[in-house]
């Protein structure tokens, strides 16, 4: 005898809880386009495939070279390849000028030379391809050191180093489909290696009782960029995955995982698996400084052998190097009660001191009414300042003496007091207009709100009293910390006064203009020069960082150096 139909009802009902809901029909009726069959999202004949089978090769149309948007990005890559490759020739043209060749090794395959420096610059720098398409994007990402010997003769060396990050999965992540997907998705993105790990991560609670660490996966890149785009891209993922666990107390995901573990998205997808990014916004410079122990303001060995370069560390030589400094300073016209304008306010005095040859003064003779003979400024006989001047017909002689005896003094270091905030902007406004490049002449270039060298390190001693000389804000200016640190009063005149004083009373004027010079160089001697490279055998970042950065930034700087190595890593 057959059973009644009312059976067979509640039959049904003793599936799960709220089966008659419309969320958990969806899921479960038997006319959806998908079942779940061992974990795996299986769709029926005509229905859309899932993103597993997209990713398994389901439903893709290549796209070939006659795609208008490859095409497109493919000439944006190129334009910014040529682009680099230009610039990166400038650089090494000028750094030739400047007397920074790289250390070779002959002709020879086998041969080996080896030289000592102290290093007291480091650039991020790029090892171009060749030039052919096929070499797109394979740029690989690398330092520049500078170096200056005990004989004060300089060169340079480029280590290549591939940037990383590292992905951590959840406990139950199948890796070998995870670093599969990884590889298949980014690695037309530059993704080049993954590679599992074991790390202390510190911020488990047990991280003292694992015996091997927690297992994750680490990513190589090529470059910089090709990290940052994939980056990007995890990311994006990653918290789309944080926010699935976060909404995942809810009534109908408990049941989910109490009935059916084997129905998760972990194996629809394996990218669902990440949980975590670290180490993703450590700067690259730091990145290879901690990883391989270098740091300016110490002494190296370096070591080349065809195309192979390696640094041994001399922790013993505390003598530091001799590095030639120049310090500099500005005078220009300007509107009665108005700050001076680049756009049409010109420079009529340029005055520099230099470490070992003295100091300098340029006269602009269209501003200045006669010609000045060499004098000298000594406030102290411990500041000595001997100067040598420079008269010059106009401002464009004025600018291009400046420039022209720069490269032959080839400093490794430039101080400026405010300088990222006047002297530079202001002679840069002032040189385009006669056509001169600051960075292909000299190598001084804008990034961001500061000013940096390429051969020569551009150090602004006002970072330093703003942050480490502990004088109150309004004793900050260049003539106050002149008489509460270098114990003398400076000359001062009226900014109002200046360009009657260069008419009517020019040596007055020449004397104020040295002034600033002999101030700024013998502030950055006695205090700036010695406190910022010993901080850069500490802190893996370059002088013109360890300079500007904040005392927050030290002390993130110093936690990670402490803690990042081959058996932890940094937390975020």
């Amino acid at each position: 005898m057959p059973r009644p139909n009312f059976f067979r009802a509640t039959r049904k009902k003793k599936i799960g809880p709220d089966y008659k809901t419309s969320s958990t029909k969806k899921n479960f009726k038997m006319s959806s386009p998908y079942r779940k069959v061992f974990g795996q999202t299986m769709s029926k004949k005509g229905a859309k495939s899932s993103r597993y089978q997209r990713q398994m090769g389901a439903n893709n149309k290549y796209k070939g070279a006659t795609d208008p948007e490859l095409e497109d990005k493919q000439k944006k890559t190129m334009a910014v390849i040529e682009w680099k490759r230009r610039r990166k020739k400038e650089g090494e043209e000028l750094d030739s000028r400047f007397g920074y060749d790289f250390l070779t090794s002959g002709d020879e395959r086998n041969s080996t030379v080896s030289r000592k420096g102290y290093i007291f610059n480091m650039l991020q720098t790029t090892v171009a391809p060749s030039s052919d398409a096929s070499s797109i994007g394979s740029e690989k990402s690398g330092i520049d050191l500078y170096f200056i010997t005990e004989t004060k003769s300089t060169f340079k060396c480029t280590l290549v180093y591939q940037p990383y990050f590292f992905l951590l999965p959840a406990p139950t992540a199948n890796y070998e489909m995870l670093i599969s997907s990884l590889m298949r998705l980014y690695e037309v993105s530059g993704l080049t290696t993954v590679e599992i790990i074991y790390k202390t991560d510190l911020d488990q609670l047990n991280h003292l009782s694992q015996n091997e660490g927690r297992k994750m996966l680490k990513l190589y890149f090529n470059n910089v960029q090709q990290l940052v785009e994939v980056r990007d891209k995890v990311r994006t993922i990653i918290n789309k995955n944080q926010r699935r666990d976060k909404d995942a107390n809810n009534t109908e995901q408990e049941w989910m995982h109490k009935f059916m573990p084997q129905s998760t998205t972990k194996a629809d997808d394996p990218l669902d698996s990440l949980l975590e990014m670290r180490e993703y916004d450590v700067p690259y410079l730091m990145r290879i400084s901690t990883d391989l122990d270098i740091r300016c303001g110490a002494w190296y060995t370096v070591t080349q052998s065809g195309n192979d370069t390696k640094l041994t560390n001399h922790p013993k030589m505390t003598k530091k190097a001799d590095p030639t400094f120049l310090a500099f300073d500005i005078e220009c016209t300007k509107a009665p009660l108005k700050f001076p304008d680049a756009s049409v306010d010109s420079i009529f005095m340029i005055s520099y001191m230099v470490s070992g040859l003295g100091g300098f003064l340029i006269i602009n003779r269209e501003i200045v009414s006669s010609d000045i003979s060499d004098f000298e400024y000594t406030p102290k006989p411990s500041y000595p300042g001997p100067f040598h001047i420079f008269n010059e017909k106009n401002e464009e002689d004025l600018i291009k003496r400046f420039l022209g005896h720069y490269q032959e003094i080839k400093p490794q270091i430039v101080v400026t007091y405010n300088g990222d905030f006047f002297d530079w902007p202001y002679l840069e406004s002032r040189a385009k207009l006669y056509n001169l490049s600051l960075r292909r002449e000299i190598g001084i270039e804008q990034i961001g709100e500061e000013y940096r060298g390429r051969c020569s390190v551009h150090l602004d001693a006002f970072h330093w009293v703003r942050r480490d000389s502990y004088l109150p804000q309004g004793s900050q200016g260049l003539k106050a910390v002149t008489k509460y640190k270098l114990g003398y009063d400076p000359v001062e005149v009226d900014p109002e006064d200046m360009v009657k004083f260069a008419s009517e009373k020019p040596i007055h004027m020449a004397t104020y203009s040295v002034s600033d010079a002999v101030a700024t160089f013998y502030l950055y001697e006695k205090y700036v020069h010695m406190f910022i490279f010993s901080l850069c055998t500490i802190i893996p970042m370059g002088p013109e960082d360890v300079l500007r950065k904040g005392s927050g930034r030290f002390t993130r700087n110093i936690h990670n150096i402490f803690f990042d190595n081959e058996e932890s890593f940094i937390p975020n």
